[in-house]
This record gives structure tokens, C-alpha cells and sequence, in this order.
């Protein structure tokens, strides 16, 4: 399913839809002729005008809960976007009304900030140029502003579940992750990609799943970040995400390999760098 192919959905915006609609109705027996109704079928980032007909036939009233649903105007179906791929993936809109991603209830993105201000803020932070790895790449946030710096020449974004994939490939706010020739997609487990390639990079994002997620704890782990640092060019620097349950265990590991760090409390991460680095 292509993301140029839907018109996008809650329950908020069917709900506006339905009253514009009964709105209509009513001024038409005043006489007055209304063929189109103006909206964002893309969740904010642009609005058409659709005749009335169009509207008419999206089943409006099976738009419930906290889903983002997809109309496939082509098909004439009405999808959700999840997937069940041994977990369960979907998207959920924010207050901003930016997608973030969820995972078997585990939402991806902290609640406090939006996923695109996140975004920014570890990009604006870490001040990275040349090669910069993404290692968890998720929606392709993080990757798509990465690539806004004209001192980044490349990036490597990682993922490694399929369905988060699926699910960037039809989200309207992840469409530069697909289209940006800058951004080279691998997917996979970043361990194994890395392992292989012994590739090295001038920065390095870490943004794993939540700590609380337990498939994802052995992130957050000595091991997982040796195996970084050996990625990292020794004047690199890497953003970290641990989230407050993480915080104490990953300063312990980055003490104990004589590093320099500054956590930063918005973003719930560490910038991290050698001792000896300029950056």
C-alpha cells in the first residue's frame, strides 16, 4: 500500500468530517450549493479540497479508538495501521498530531516531547558531520533531520523489524526517509550489519526501544556499547538514549571507559564522547 494512495484518519478527524457533512446537508435545503470539503488528508502536512461524493464514501463511523487509519481511495477499503508480526505494531497520533510508533503497548517516543522537536533537538545537540549511523532508526525521524545539515554527507539508518518499516512506508511525516538520496536503509539487526561491514563513523545515534521493553535491554549493556565505540572514530560522538530507568547503569558503563558525557534531561540521553575528542 502506497502512502500516496490514502487519505489519513482518527477518530477526531472522522468525527469533524461527519459534523461538516451534516452541516452541509443542512444548508442545502437553505438552497445553498457546497460541493467540496477542504481538510488535511495527510495528518497536517498539506490540505486539498475533496468533493462531498469522495467523502461520502469513506465509512467515517468504523473510525474509532486510538488508531491512525488509512481510506485506500484506489481499493475503497478502510485500513488500520498495525501490524501483528509475532508483536504488535501500530501507530498512535500525538497531541502535535505527528505519528509515533507503538510496540505490543510500549510507546516508542517519549510523551513530553514530539517525535520531529525530539528529533531536532538530538540533531541540533550533536552538531554531527560527515558519516553518521542511525542505529535504530524506527519512522526515519531522526535519519530525515539528520540529513537537514549540509555537513552530513551520509547516513546509515538501521531497522530491524519489518513491520516498522511497513508502517514508515506508509506514514505521510516519513516519506523523506524513502526519498532522501543521502539516507542508505539497512535492514537488519545492527550487532549482525555491523559486525560484517566493520564500518566506522564520524557520529553515531543510539536510540533504542524503551529499557522497559525487555527484548531490548541487552542494548543497555557493556557489551552493546563497546561495540559502538569501536564503530565510532575516535574524535566521534554519539547521542544515547536511556530514559531515566537506564540513566544510573549506562553512566556506570560510560565511567568505567574513561568518557566524557552530558546528559541531557529533555531528551532523556547522554552525548558522549572520548576524553581526548575535539567535538
Amino acid at each position: 500500500m502506497n502512502e500516496d494512495e490514502c487519505i489519513f484518519l482518527t477518530e477526531k478527524i472522522a468525527k469533524g468530517l461527519k459534523e461538516e457533512l451534516e452541516k452541509i446537508k443542512r444548508e442545502r435545503k437553505k438552497e445553498k450549493e457546497v460541493r467540496e470539503i477542504e481538510f488535511s488528508p495527510d495528518l497536517g502536512k498539506s490540505r486539498r479540497k475533496f468533493l462531498i461524493e469522495e467523502i461520502e464514501e469513506i465509512p467515517l463511523e468504523k473510525v474509532k479508538g486510538n488508531f491512525i487509519y488509512c481510506w485506500n481511495k484506489k481499493e475503497q477499503e478502510l485500513y488500520k495501521l498495525a501490524i501483528f508480526d509475532k508483536h504488535f505494531y501500530k501507530l498512535e497520533i500525538g497531541k502535535d498530531g505527528v505519528p509515533y510508533l507503538v510496540i505490543d503497548g510500549f510507546r516508542m517516543h517519549l510523551i513530553s516531547i514530539s517525535p520531529l522537536a525530539y528529533a531536532n533537538r538530538v540533531v541540533r545537540k550533536l552538531t554531527p558531520k560527515g558519516k553518521v549511523l542511525d542505529c535504530f532508526a524506527g519512522l526515519g525521524y531522526i535519519s530525515i533531520e539528520l540529513t537537514k545539515r549540509k555537513e552530513v554527507e551520509r547516513v546509515v539508518a538501521i531497522e530491524k523489524n519489518k513491520a516498522v518499516i511497513e508502517l514508515a512506508k506508509i506514514n505521510p511525516y516519513s516519506k523523506e526517509f524513502f526519498a532522501n538520496k543521502k539516507i542508505e536503509l539497512k535492514e537488519g539487526d545492527c550487532w549482525e550489519i555491523l559486525s560484517k561491514n566493520k564500518e566506522e563513523f564520524d557520529y553515531i545515534v543510539c536510540d533504542p526501544p524503551s529499557f522497559r521493553y525487555k527484548e531490548s535491554r541487552h542494548f543497555y549493556s557493556r557489551k552493546f556499547l563497546a561495540f559502538l565505540l569501536k564503530s565510532l572514530k575516535k574524535e566521534g560522538k554519539l547521542y544515547f538514549y536511556t530514559g531515566r530507568i537506564a540513566k544510573e547503569i549506562m553512566e556506570k558503563f560510560f565511567n568505567e571507559k574513561g568518557l566524557v558525557y552530558e546528559w541531557d534531561e529533555k531528551l532523556l540521553g547522554f552525548f558522549v564522547k572520548r576524553k581526548n575528542s575535539r567535538n
